[in-house]
């Protein structure tokens, strides 16, 4: 009986490490990787997609000369996830990411994006931030500038699941308003009928990775050149 346990065990570690083998052999595949080629993990703001998503910004990438595996994850997400080591580096992020993160980080020196901060209201009487009193408003969770403009306010609503969440919840009269950044307003439908605008802080975010990896920083520079000039022209088409 002790032999046929032993038996059983021995066979389902064989399936564990084959399902783990499987899997990973699934993850280079979807991402053009060769199993024997040396990838980076980067993580990908989730609003990202379609014809400015991960495919597309992978190609880039490989146009330039370096695999890259994009992982699509929320921003508070992406945070735990380098301070773990799950990822090697992040698209995008604010000056402030190497503070959340707590661990070494560099910084590209092309800003893969400046756009506006804005807050969405209803068109009403509401021109600024100062103008709030009870408005519930919504936050992508893990969007520290947000954080920062509301600290102190008592009505905010963090929202896990970023922009999408948001206009749902906008749109459902659960939220009066929120803060997002221009760009994840237009991709995920622009600005709900009866809302406005007001642009509240300007943002650069820029493309970080683990220290460790500093030497391939100068090809991701240069596949953010041509993925960034992929981001403005659907940008100029869907405005």
């Amino acid at each position: 009986m002790t032999r046929d346990l032993n038996f059983r065990v021995f066979r389902a570690c064989l399936f564990a490490i084959g399902f783990g083998l499987a899997g990973l052999s699934s993850l280079l595949v979807s991402s053009g990787a060769r199993a024997d080629e040396f990838c980076l993990r980067m993580a990908m703001p989730e609003v990202t997609r379609d014809a400015v998503g991960v495919e597309a910004y992978r190609r880039a990438m490989a146009d330039a000369g370096l695999c890259i595996i994009p992982i699509s994850m929320p921003n508070a997400r992406s945070v735990v996830a380098m301070r773990n080591g799950e990822v090697d580096g992040v698209f995008a992020g604010l000056d402030d990411f190497a503070e959340q993160v707590g661990r070494p980080l560099i910084r590209g020196d092309l800003p893969v994006g400046a756009v506006s901060g804005v807050l969405v209201v209803r068109d009403g009487d509401i021109k600024s931030l100062d103008d709030l009193t009870d408005q519930a408003v919504g936050i992508w969770l893990g969007s520290s500038w947000a954080e920062k403009l509301m600290a102190g306010y008592p009505n905010v609503m963090r929202c896990p699941a970023g922009p999408e969440m948001m206009q749902e919840l906008m749109r459902a009269g659960r939220l009066d308003a929120m803060l997002i950044n221009e760009f994840s307003l237009i991709l995920t439908g622009g600005l709900p009928d009866g809302f406005v605008s007001i642009p509240v802080m300007e943002l650069e975010v820029y493309t970080w990775l683990r220290a460790e990896f500093s030497d391939y920083l100068p090809l991701i520079e240069k596949g953010n050149q041509a993925y960034v000039d992929i981001l403005k022209k659907w940008r100029k088409k869907a405005s």
